[in-house]
């Protein structure tokens, strides 16, 4: 869990004028070997993905953790674009 957090704070950036929004790391223990982890956005489950023993997985599914996170804001971003507009 803590390889998955550094790699995705080490590459994470938020969209530029994406104001306030809260985003959360959690890591929970999954029967037999591993952890589970998920990224929140505002409370909405953005990412969720078992964790393999291995940096360079964990470093892969961080980086996806990333864009799907960044992609998630994006939209949100434009869907708020969108209703100001109309």
């Amino acid at each position: 869990g803590d390889d998955f957090f550094n790699v995705f704070y080490k590459y994470w950036e938020a969209p530029a004028n994406s104001g306030n929004f809260i985003l959360k790391v959690t890591e929970q223990p999954v029967p037999s070997l591993g952890t589970s982890v998920a990224v929140k956005i505002d409370n909405q489950q953005v990412y969720k993905s078992r964790l393999q023993p291995r940096y360079n997985v964990i470093e892969n599914m961080a980086k996806q953790a990333v864009m799907i996170s960044y992609q998630t804001l994006q939209q949100k971003l434009q869907t708020a674009n969108d209703i100001t507009i109309y």
